[in-house]
């Protein structure tokens, strides 16, 4: 019995791989071009879409050159199908075509149909109404796009990329698109969709947009974002495009030169927001910042230096991904899990400091293309936490530093006064004959919260703007050193 049930088992998986497989044909077009199908419809109306050769796209991505004519229709088995639609990926990475002829059959482009390929000029024909996500992405040979009348949705980023586009142009009647000076809008004007790559200078945001679409500026030749000052819904500082009250950082243009100083009032980092920016040499992120998003820092191959902040938690996927010109990073004590490819081909990287004492979650391509010899700093009473991590443990060249808890104490006599407290403290110091001291008061967490200087005639802090809590004090000098806890209760 269980051979038999087997044996169904075996057919019935035969009959779908055999059913699936006749979904897909090829065929030869009347200007000698083999094109592959896939079979949308089987009962009639029967349909088909343009799709790519083999198993995945990349297999045969110099298949086609020069100029590509697809049929409205093709014969297959004795049935003709109407051609409907260009597939995701159909013309994906295909590095010698300069035109697809497109019939009045095609209603829909897929998703990255025609992304990073060499095309140089496309016309839609009516009957598209479609274009899927990054459709167009990086096809550097685009100069002009014109959407006919009755397209009806572009998806995310269908533009993106192409950097030698000058201009968008839209039809008069088309009810759900416009263009302004070549830039793609919605139909009233007050979503920016897509500012082409070519376009140079300063980019002005009018009054009225209330929505840029993501990406809408990246990848392009901009030298800076300006904003009207009446717009009610963005703002710009050096050129850097912020939502109106400016605590997030939206967009740099691929342009900025130098070094980025990102205000105190920021505290998130949009996604891709310095995406191939990689004329940058360093950006300073303020404390405020809690979230930097996806990609960010992405392919900004000048960067040489980048803080990341003791306030961030999480270092996003692929936020610093091909930044090759990043000699070291430090990770600080609060982060807990560093995303996918976050680090991937930061080839300069010689050295990785990390202050968490519990080793952050991270996945086999985090630091995918960094040499696992590199030094690897982490606190010593966490050496081997990291040394037997996931991951972590591919590492090879490990030292570590003394944190807070390992450091000496004497016998230098302090005393503490209110604690606990909750504006003004006193410390008195004895045993000494030194006179200054540095005071720095670090959180449970071991940030920095206040640094003083202090003397016996000066040991007064004030503490009122420090949150409830338990804190630890540390008390030095050149060559001594006390710790004192601390209590704040309100």
């Amino acid at each position: 019995m269980k051979k038999i049930i087997l044996i169904l088992i075996a057919l019935f998986f035969f009959g779908i791989s055999n059913r699936v497989e006749a979904q897909r044909f090829w065929k030869v077009n009347n200007d000698g071009d083999t094109l592959y199908y896939n079979v949308l419809s089987a009962v009639i109306p029967y349909s088909v879409e343009i799709t790519y050769k083999g198993s995945d796209y990349q297999e045969f991505s110099d298949e086609y050159d020069s100029i590509i004519s697809i049929p409205s229709t093709v014969i297959y088995n004795s049935i003709t199908y109407d051609v409907k639609s260009i597939g995701e990926n159909a013309f994906r990475v295909c590095n010698n075509i300069d035109s697809v002829i497109i019939p009045n059959s095609i209603n829909s482009i897929g998703s990255c149909a025609f992304s990073n390929s060499s095309i140089k000029s496309i016309s839609l024909p009516s009957s598209v109404h479609y274009i899927g996500e990054w459709s167009f992405r990086y096809c550097f040979g685009l100069t002009n796009f014109y959407v006919p009348s009755t397209l009806t949705h572009i998806d995310f980023a269908a533009l993106y990329g192409c950097w030698f586009m000058q201009n968008i142009n839209v039809d008069a009647n088309n009810p759900n698109y416009s263009s302004i000076n070549g830039v793609l809008y919605n139909k009233l004007g007050d979503t920016l969709i897509c500012c082409p790559g070519a376009k140079q200078g300063a980019f002005l945001v009018t009054s009225n947009v209330n929505y840029i679409a993501d990406l809408a500026f990246c990848y392009g030749n901009l030298s800076a974002i300006n904003v009207d000052a009446n717009n009610t819904n963005y703002s710009s500082l050096d050129g850097i495009l912020y939502n109106k009250i400016m605590d997030t950082l939206i967009a740099c243009t691929t342009q900025k030169t130098g070094s980025v100083i990102i205000p105190t009032s920021v505290s998130h980092i949009y996604w891709s927001s310095f995406f191939q920016c990689n004329q940058l040499s360093s950006v300073a992120i303020p404390s405020s910042v809690s979230s930097i998003g996806d990609f960010a820092f992405a392919y900004c191959d000048g960067l040489t230096s980048i803080n990341i902040p003791n306030s961030i938690t999480q270092i996003s996927m692929g936020a610093f991904y091909d930044c090759p010109g990043l000699t070291s990073i430090t990770i600080p004590a609060l982060v807990a899990s560093i995303g996918d490819q976050a680090f991937s081909y930061c080839t300069g990287l010689n050295e990785i400091k990390l202050y968490p004492e519990i080793p952050p979650q991270i996945v086999s391509s985090t630091f995918e293309g960094v040499s696992d010899t590199i030094p690897v700093l982490v606190p010593c009473n966490s050496l081997t936490l990291y040394q037997g991590a996931e991951y972590w443990s591919d590492f090879t060249n490990y030292d570590c530093f003394v944190g807070l808890d390992n450091l000496l104490i004497n016998n230098l006599s302090t005393k503490l006064y209110p604690n606990p407290a909750s504006d003004i403290v006193s410390l008195e110091i004895n045993n000494t004959n030194r006179e200054v001291f540095t005071l720095n008061i670090y959180n449970i967490m071991g940030f920095i919260v206040k640094t003083e200087t202090i003397s016996k005639d000066n040991n007064q802090i004030n503490v009122s703007e420090l949150n409830n809590g338990i804190y630890l004090i540390l008390i030095k000098s050149k060559d001594l050193i006390r710790e004192q806890k601390l209590v704040i209760q309100r």
